[in-house]
């Protein structure tokens, strides 16, 4: 800071060239370095890209677009041009399909397994055991017994909401043996799904309801199925009299005999 420290060092008898105007601008080119403007903006340069404003635009308008197609096509939304016309084809199929579009996109039917067996049990308890005009005729042991045997066959598709495990169906081949659906989805769509899959699997499809059943009955009728005959109730555990319906594909219309 001092230029008097690199004079002293100096010997003493030469003196006189201390003063010398010659000798002081000796010792002043060493210390220019020390305060030149340029040794201190060395280090800036690159601190500044860090700082430069063109960092903080780049990721801006990358950010704009944050709407993700996937998240349109999961809620059913036909808002996004890309994703729309794709996403409402599940729509027109049903008005069921209009009110929970979740079910269509998000929750396809799956194959059951093990575990699942507690939630289609109480499924299946929801209306066995809390319909008041259906006698009781199976304990609940002999429930868990079937649906662990049915499962094993891979007979059973689960369907899902939001709150996991919300319908299935029992079906081997073209012959539905049971189809239920929890209360809280009722009239979402969902039997719809199951019974679509099933659809798409087999050309024709066959089922007996009760015929006290009449909410199952119109239900079926609007899915395509048809009465094509009548039991007294000796296929059925309760013993109450049920319904034949059958489903089949317009290129199978021709077929006759369906297998009971």
């Amino acid at each position: 800071m001092r230029q008097a420290a690199p004079l002293a060092s100096r010997p003493g008898p030469p003196s006189a060239p201390s003063p010398d105007p010659q000798a002081d601008p000796a010792p002043n080119p060493p210390s220019a370095p020390r305060p030149d403007p340029q040794a201190d903006l060395a280090p800036n340069p690159p601190s500044a890209p860090r700082l430069c404003p063109q960092a903080d635009p780049t990721p801006s308008p990358s950010s704009a677009p944050a709407p993700n197609p996937r998240s349109a096509l999961h809620t059913g939304q036909s808002s996004a041009p890309p994703p729309g016309p794709r996403a409402d084809p599940p729509s027109p199929l049903s008005p069921a399909a209009r009110i929970s579009p979740q079910i269509q996109t998000s929750h396809p039917p799956k194959p059951a397994h093990i575990g699942h067996a507690p939630h289609l049990l109480a499924i299946l308890w929801a209306f066995t055991r809390h319909t008041p005009w259906l006698p009781l005729v199976r304990s609940r042991l002999t429930d868990l017994r079937m649906m662990l045997q049915v499962i094993r066959r891979g007979w059973v598709h689960v369907a899902f909401d939001e709150q996991g495990p919300a319908g299935f169906i029992a079906r081997d081949g073209q012959c539905i043996h049971a189809l239920y659906i929890h209360p809280r989805a009722r009239g979402t769509g969902l039997g719809r799904t199951l019974l679509d899959q099933a659809k798409c699997d087999q050309p024709r499809l066959i089922l007996w309801v009760l015929a006290a059943n009449r909410p199952a009955r119109g239900f079926y009728a609007r899915q395509g199925f048809v009465e094509a005959g009548q039991g007294r109730g000796q296929g059925n555990d309760e013993n109450l009299p049920d319904i034949r319906m059958v489903w089949h594909t317009r290129a199978d219309t021709g077929r006759q005999g369906d297998p009971a």
